[in-house]
């Protein structure tokens, strides 16, 4: 059965994944069998349920660094910047994002009404930095959220045949935020920058801002954490930075006890607050930034 689903064509017209036919085809019967052993008491043969599961490739991810994000937005049209940079901020698929109405931004409560993956319904919080990106867009269009602006006229368009008026706004499409995206990454040479990690690069900052791999888990959606897992090496960035800040300090203290004759000398009351402090100060309460220690000691780390 697995088999014959892998030949199957799946949203985008090419095949299914490897990780849809695990996600949606193998974990749920695995459940389902294990319901009926466990509750039922039927029966249940042994079953090698690593032989069956598909590969999966790992997953990649790309996020903006350094100067990315300004060289990346100063090359995209402005009325498609505030949907990519929504994207950015919110970690919505690109289908989500294109799809959305006005009917489901809820200003009032704070919150975007939202169908997900799979077409499951979700909530999730509309901060003021989502909402000044979406409220200059108010009038635009009754309907649809992000539009864009028609560069010329044209009569039955595209494979729906669409007509298109010069200077109008239409609501946009998947397939034309694919293209125009591919088109200004490639003018800010980001060729190696997909559409899909603008939500990678979304949630990574999550996990770095607050070490909280649960908090990505809501933002992006995931059912399951160990999607959200591939985001901890994150967290592993931040643990080298404080080994290697508590290394520094070490080697500080050596320095000084060359200076004064003794290597073996203990800190005095004074000399132990001054290096707490610092230690607080590229720590803090167990949020430490890589920037921070940088700026500190005089290096990128």
């Amino acid at each position: 059965m697995m088999h014959k689903l892998a030949t199957a064509k799946g949203r985008g017209g090419g095949p299914v994944s490897n990780s849809t036919l695990n996600r949606t085809v193998q974990e749920p019967i695995q459940r389902i069998l294990r319901h009926a052993a466990n509750v039922h008491g039927q029966p249940l043969a042994q079953i090698n349920w690593k032989s069956i599961r598909r590969k999966e490739p790992k997953v990649r991810i790309r996020e903006l660094r350094g100067d990315e994000e300004a060289r990346l937005m100063e090359h995209i049209r402005e009325d498609w910047r505030p949907l990519f940079r929504f994207c950015m901020i919110s970690g919505f698929r690109i289908h989500e994002a294109v799809g959305l109405r006005w009917r489901y931004v809820d200003f009032a409560n704070r919150v975007i009404h939202v169908v997900g993956k799979g077409g499951k319904p979700a909530t999730v919080p509309l901060p003021p930095s989502l909402a000044a990106i979406l409220e200059p867009l108010r009038g635009h269009h009754s309907e649809f959220v992000f539009t864009f602006v028609s560069r010329r006229s044209t009569d039955r368009h595209g494979a729906l045949h669409l007509s298109y008026e010069k200077g109008k706004r239409y609501p946009m499409t998947v397939k034309g935020a694919k293209k125009m995206f591919i088109a200004f990454r490639n003018r800010a040479g980001m060729h190696d920058f997909r559409l899909h990690d603008l939500r990678h690069t979304a949630l990574s900052r999550v996990v770095r801002a607050t070490k909280n791999l649960q908090a990505a888990q809501r933002i992006g959606r995931h059912e399951n954490i160990n999607t959200t897992m591939r985001y901890a090496h994150i967290l592993d960035e931040d643990v080298f930075a404080a080994m290697e800040a508590g290394a520094q300090l070490s080697m500080t203290r050596e320095v000084v006890g060359h200076k004064t004759g003794s290597t073996t000398k203990s800190p005095t009351t004074t000399e132990f607050h001054e290096i707490n402090e610092t230690n607080q100060d590229v720590i803090g309460d167990g949020d430490m930034h890589i920037p921070q220690v940088a700026q500190i000691f005089g290096q990128t780390l």
